[in-house]
């Protein structure tokens, strides 16, 4: 700008009040601040402080380039200086490698797959069965770990899950580390206790008793309760077997529902008494009978050598000081280091660790990886729905998983019931061309079923759990008759229609008999396809014949693995170290793909509002959002009244009406479906 231009700008604001430059005042905030967190001021603070010069520089009524030079230079030395000072203190700084014993206290629900993680970087403790796996492996080649402690507080997971937990476990004792469990909130039911038993060191608080009295579980059925709200379920389903909308149609179960839920309830009872068995040194008969007999008290439960101990916390802490001394620590936020310990009387050593901390947030590197992919609940089309997977998002994350050369091999852990047959089949492409390129292993968690396995039978390898819930290889179809709910609520709907069929999707009366031909047949063309996707994925594997296994019927992992529908019994890590044999990589990283977002990351788009590619982009890969939040919440709050009602009351059985609601509505919207027969109760 010309003196001349300055001039004419002084006189037109004669009698203007000067003011101080917003941000020459604001860069050399972020330059103080950067001498705390430089990554996030320092680099912002110069370019502020240009900024601000250059206003002055056309503005001569703008004060404030003192603060502006004074900003740049401290922005300039924080980039020079720290990094240097940080390099310092990482590598001369204080040891924090003392032996400690690493503490994991597992409540509520532990997650499949990990979502943004806004502030489980600060809480030390596993969000996520893998997270938690991750650790214990940790730990067990930690060589300052000299054991492993495990509380709970209301943990809900399931017997699939237990035995994972299991398995782990007994990885950790191979290292002649010891495992120390402790119960003083929660009932032992059977699950948990062949869970804990695993060599582990088992002690109770005086009031716990261990609930051993097998497995139990409902099935509920709503065709009643439907109508008396003036609704039905009409269903079409493809296969005997097939029993997904009975649950909505029938007042009680099929005899073909009841004979294959049978079959699979006692191949998972079968394989509980077996890992029972196993840690008690009985046989399965000695073991069923000790289970049948008496409900054990914590006394007994001492006196039969169920347990170690009846103690308290404080008696556990006592006994660990007591075996690794009084020196040794006990740490609650165990990951590869302490979580961050700040003190403003030692700064240089509170960066210290700080940085060492932050240096820890798992971040894919350049070395070998093995992809990790997570399908996990109900398959729907489209993006951005966190709590469904959704077939656009799965298909990203293949695409970029295929992309990265560094990605030698990928694990994709299922965990769902099943879904729309279109969102299936679009996963299950994804899955054929990745495999072009890479090996491509299926972890089987909880259930993994109807669309489920949909999407798992191209893979190379299935693995599943021995109680794995699989199979149910059919398709369903249904629509809500509705007329009697509306003449209830006094509502009278008049149709008009053009085609003998158009009114087919109607709730206004059931399927006539030529729709229900025209839905069979529809419905045989996906079933056939969806065979037609496991004769060539299995091929020789199978043990009988596909009919003879199809239909809708439901196995066990134990039981799909005689069958030849899965390969191995394993959990997700057993997945995944053979996923890195089968490409022979003996060192590498476990890539959740997309890579969870952690605050860093989510602060940083929040701020500078960071353009997400879209998951239906055509040539370019993308990662989740987090747009999906908005529906879990209005999907929340369609089920409130419901949970509102029964939640207070009959907590197990509330939830499973909401989960059943749930599966209306998805029925109601797509019309056809593979998913999972009923919901059940399990106490």
């Amino acid at each position: 700008m010309s003196d001349n231009d300055n001039s004419i700008l002084r006189e037109s604001l004669e009698g203007t009040e000067p003011r101080r430059s917003k941000k020459a005042i604001a860069a050399f905030i972020l330059a103080l601040s950067g001498l705390f967190l430089w990554v996030f001021g320092a680099v912002p603070a110069i370019i502020m402080a240009v900024l601000a010069k250059r206003d002055s520089r056309k503005n001569e009524l703008l004060r404030g380039r003192a603060l502006a030079d004074a900003a740049l230079i401290l922005g300039v030395l924080e980039i020079l200086f720290m990094p240097l000072l940080l390099w310092a203190v990482l590598v001369h700084g204080p040891s924090s490698r003392t032996e400690r014993i690493a503490h994991f206290h597992l409540s509520g629900t532990l997650g499949e797959s990990p979502q943004a993680d806004v502030v489980g970087a600060f809480m030390g403790q596993p969000a996520t069965f893998h997270s938690l796996f991750e650790r214990l492996k940790d730990a067990k080649e930690d060589a300052a770990v000299k054991a492993v402690i495990l509380t709970f507080n209301e943990l809900t997971i399931g017997l699939p899950e237990m035995e994972e937990l299991r398995a782990a476990l007994l990885d950790f004792k191979s290292s002649g580390k010891k495992v120390y469990a402790h119960c003083e909130d929660q009932a032992v039911t059977l699950p948990l206790y062949v869970t804990l038993k695993a060599e582990s060191r088992v002690s109770i608080a005086p009031t716990v008793s261990l609930d051993l009295r097998g497995l139990y579980t409902e099935a509920m059925y709503l065709k009643d309760g439907l109508a008396k709200i003036g609704v039905e379920l009409d269903v079409v389903h493809i296969g005997d077997y097939k029993a997904a909308g009975e649950m909505l149609a029938r007042a009680e179960p099929s005899d073909a529902a009841k004979e294959n839920m049978n079959w699979v309830f006692d191949g998972q009872y079968q394989s509980c008494m077996a890992m029972l068995a196993e840690s008690q040194h009985k046989t399965v008969d000695e073991a069923k009978a000790m289970i049948d007999s008496v409900l054990f008290a914590p006394g007994r439960a001492l006196k039969e050598g169920l347990v170690d101990a009846v103690e308290y916390q404080e008696d556990l802490v006592e006994l660990v000081k007591r075996e690794y001394g009084a020196g040794t620590r006990i740490d609650n936020k165990y990951h590869r280091e302490p979580a961050p310990e700040v003190s403003m009387k030692h700064p240089f050593r509170s960066i210290w660790k700080v940085a060492r901390y932050f240096a820890r947030l798992d971040r894919p590197g350049s070395g070998d990886g093995i992809g990790l992919i997570y399908l996990n609940g109900e398959i729907v089309g489209g993006c951005g729905d966190v709590s469904k997977a959704c077939s656009g998002d799965l298909r990203a994350a293949f695409k970029e998983a295929m992309q990265d050369d560094s990605v030698k091999a990928v694990v994709l852990r299922v965990n769902s019931p099943g879904g729309f047959v279109t969102a299936s089949e679009v996963i299950h492409r994804a899955t054929e061309l990745l495999q072009k390129k890479k090996p491509l292993v299926v972890s089987m968690g909880g259930v993994a079923a109807s669309g489920g396995y949909y999407v798992s039978c191209g893979a190379g390898t299935i693995f599943a759990d021995e109680t794995t819930i699989t199979g149910s290889i059919g398709v369903i179809g249904s629509k809500f008759v509705t007329a009697d709910l509306w003449k209830k609520l006094g509502v009278n709907r008049f149709p008009y229609r053009r085609g003998a069929n158009a009114d087919m999707s109607s709730g206004q009366h059931p399927y006539t008999e030529q729709q229900r031909g025209m839905l069979t047949e529809a419905f045989g063309a996906d079933y056939k396809t969806f065979k037609e996707h496991i004769e060539a994925g299995r091929g020789q594997k199978l043990t009988k014949k596909l009919d003879d296994m199809a239909g809708g019927r439901i196995f066990t992992g134990r039981q799909a693995l005689d069958l030849g529908l899965v390969d191995k019994i394993g959990g997700l890590e057993a997945a995944i170290a053979f996923a890195a044999k089968s490409v022979s990589v003996e060192k590498y990283e476990v890539r959740v793909v997309p890579e969870p977002k952690d605050a860093v990351n989510l602060l940083a788009e929040a701020v500078l509002g960071k353009e997400k590619n879209s998951n239906t982009d055509l040539e370019t890969s993308a990662h989740m959002g987090l747009g999906g939040l908005e529906s879990l919440v209005e999907a929340s709050a369609e089920m409130r009244g419901v949970a509102a009602l029964l939640g207070g009351i009959d907590r197990p059985h509330a939830a499973a009406v909401t989960e059943l609601l749930g599966r209306l509505r998805l029925l109601n919207q797509e019309g056809m479906a593979a998913i999972m027969p009923q919901v059940f109760v399990y106490q």
